[in-house]
């Protein structure tokens, strides 16, 4: 049977399709042997769950596996799948797009998180990633602990997760009193503070709700003024090669119909290892509302 089971999970991976077998062991004991494919949201094997036993004993329910999917991990865009977006809690019956902030959003509790960041970082040397999580409970005011393990693969290009609930061996952690504490500050009127990853851009983690308009990208990536992508690049070289902080005001959008609302923000670094990571305070600039033309001024803002 030691074969048997790793031979018969290859060929649910191949054929994505759920295949079982008998086997006899030398005792003359009759052995069912099951391997059920687990896909992403496009139909793609992101694993297999198998399962082993005598023909007397009643096969167990398959507990449920959710996959996470990100094609462009530079964007931070997850693609979930329906049992995904259950496990996360997150009151959706079907699978999503999510930007990163809202997916980790969901959870109160991911250990190693800046591993994560590095596994979606393309010019980072890291291939896999592992970590327990405890979901916030959105929907059912219940947190559930969560395992999720994500491997980066050349073909297709991309980042995969997959999660189970773990709660029966991992008891949901309570959320730490640091946290609680965080988002407890007050923070200054009419003012976003989040937590950019210096290395990819990405915003991975919302403190403040930014002010409207722009408190849509908790929930929706942003366009970026083309004008301005060049500057907030060397921002972000400028802060992961020493400098503690930085001021730049730049425009975004959510919809190509949209005009542009420029912002301003302040970025303080918070961490330099094992990836840089950064606060951001975001506030609407005045005038809020600005034409397609060249960047933005500073007015004498700490120059980038």
């Amino acid at each position: 049977m030691g074969r048997q089971l790793p031979a018969l999970v290859e060929i649910a991976t191949a054929e994505a399709q759920p295949r079982a077998r008998s086997v006899y062991l030398p005792s003359g004991t009759h052995i069912r042997l099951f391997a059920v494919p687990v896909t992403d949201s496009v139909g793609r094997v992101a694993a297999v769950q198998a399962w082993a036993g005598p023909r007397s004993r009643p096969i167990p329910a398959r507990p449920a596996v959710g996959v996470i999917s990100w094609p462009e991990p530079a964007t931070g865009l997850a693609v979930t799948t329906p049992a995904a977006e259950t496990l996360l809690d997150t009151g959706t019956t079907g699978g999503a797009t999510r930007p990163l902030a809202d997916l980790l959003g969901r959870l109160a509790v991911l250990e190693d998180r800046l591993g994560l960041l590095q596994l979606l970082d393309p010019a980072a040397d890291r291939h896999r990633w592992s970590a327990l999580a405890v979901s916030r409970g959105h929907a059912s005011a219940t947190g559930r602990s969560l395992f999720l393990a994500a491997t980066r693969h050349a073909d297709p290009p991309g980042v995969t997760a997959v999660v189970c609930d773990v709660s029966a061996a991992h008891p949901p952690a309570p959320t730490p009193v640091s946290e609680l504490l965080v988002r407890a500050v007050p923070a200054p009127r009419r003012h976003g503070i989040a937590v950019v990853d210096l290395a990819t851009g990405l915003v991975h983690d919302w403190i403040r709700p930014a002010p409207e308009p722009v408190h849509r990208w908790r929930r929706q990536h942003p366009i970026i003024h083309p004008h301005d992508q060049v500057r907030l690049a060397e921002t972000r070289t400028r802060l992961i090669g020493g400098a503690p902080r930085a001021a730049l005001r730049w425009r975004l959008r959510f919809e190509p119909a949209d005009r542009w609302t420029c912002i301003h923000t302040r970025w303080t670094v918070l961490t330099r290892t094992p990836t840089p990571q950064a606060m951001l305070d975001i506030r609407l600039a005045n005038p809020r509302i600005v034409d397609t033309g060249t960047a933005p001024d500073d007015h004498g803002e700490e120059p980038l």
